[in-house]
């Protein structure tokens, strides 16, 4: 660390890249990746295991979907992409692919619809050429962005990449009363909002001017980039939040916050529709603005996904989803040959 003031910089985000306590890499700019609800389904509290998580869906209420509009594969690989922090422990080997709320959550995958609800109707079309139908369009985007306001869907998935991102997720929900859970994880304390690294870098062992790259690194760490993602940077990532501050009072000020949807109802939406885009209409305030710093310093798991890992899982999953293989032997399967594959890179 020979020229690096720490404090500088968040010091969660460095641990998080940590390997057996040592810092291999150092991520400059990230996301977070998490999973958003309404509070009263999911609680206040973020982060949460993969049991707490299959029981919110289980007591979901009646005509309710965890992932309303999105088809098995997207949901598959939103969880392969981002969850397998609470899967997989990469220092110990340990795995919980054969568990109960693994085997409950590859259960639950296949009774999704295999396709999103764009995606089917589209797929849907007859012929080559694609016609428009605009009631039908209609009728599907209200369906999708009502979502939350008529609770037909319990989970967001979401990126975080700013502090202006938050007026967009609060707004599907039209509602303060959200929590960000997080992707279930089995680590202690953990959040579930997860790190995915914009730009990361290290230094080769074999390299023959490893000083010079630690200068090249340190350069990048306090360089005045243009970067509009979260940065490692305490100092980069709080002009972003002042630069979040003042476009939202520039939109205020110039009324867009108060627009009229009355046109809307010209064209053919619903009363539900308008009430809901009048309430989704939230201005960027502190609280929104705020709740970016606390999945921030909270996050401490980076997302690291292993493409060999990926393949062994969406593999037996193809033959389950197929009904040739039952959960509970997919489950045994899948968690043997990732115990074996593991081990050869522990």
């Amino acid at each position: 660390e020979k020229g690096i003031d720490r404090t500088k910089y968040y010091d969660n985000i460095l641990s998080a890249g940590e390997t057996n306590g040592k810092l291999y890499s150092i991520i400059t700019n990230f996301m977070l990746g998490t999973l958003v609800a309404k509070s009263k389904y999911v609680g206040e509290e973020p982060g949460w295991t993969f049991d707490e998580m299959m029981n919110a869906i289980k007591n979901m209420p009646e005509g309710m979907e965890a992932f309303y509009g999105m088809g098995r594969e997207g949901i598959l690989s939103s969880f392969l992409q981002y969850g397998m922090s609470g899967l997989v422990n990469w220092e110990t080997g340990e795995t919980k692919f054969d568990t109960p709320a693994f085997i409950e959550f590859i259960k639950y995958l296949a009774t999704c619809p295999e396709k999103g609800l764009w995606e089917e109707y589209y797929d849907s079309m007859s012929g080559d050429e694609y016609i428009y139908d605009e009631e039908k369009e209609r009728e599907l985007e209200e369906k999708m962005n009502l979502r939350f306001w008529n609770d037909t869907c319990l989970f967001e998935t979401t990126s975080v990449y700013s502090y202006t991102d938050q007026q967009y997720i609060y707004s599907q929900f039209a509602s303060k009363d959200i929590t960000f859970i997080g992707y279930p994880t089995d680590s202690e304390n953990a959040s579930g909002a997860v790190i995915v690294p914009m730009a990361e870098y290290a230094i080769s062992s074999k390299s023959q001017v490893k000083d010079q790259a630690w200068d090249f690194i340190k350069f990048l760490l306090d360089s005045d980039d243009d970067s509009w993602t979260l940065s490692i940077s305490k100092e980069k990532t709080a002009e972003l939040k002042e630069q979040a501050k003042k476009q939202a009072e520039e939109i205020e000020k110039y009324g867009y916050y108060t627009s009229s949807y009355e046109w809307m109802k010209e064209m053919g939406y619903s009363d539900d529709y308008l009430n809901y885009q009048m309430n989704a209409n939230m201005p960027l305030d502190d609280e929104m603005i705020n709740s970016v710093d606390e999945l921030l310093e909270s996050a401490n798991v980076v997302a690291r996904v292993d493409s060999e890992l990926t393949d062994i899982i969406n593999e037996e999953l193809s033959g389950f989803f197929a009904g040739t293989k039952s959960a509970e032997e997919t489950a045994r399967v899948i968690a043997g040959r990732a115990k074996i594959m593991i081990s050869t890179k522990s």
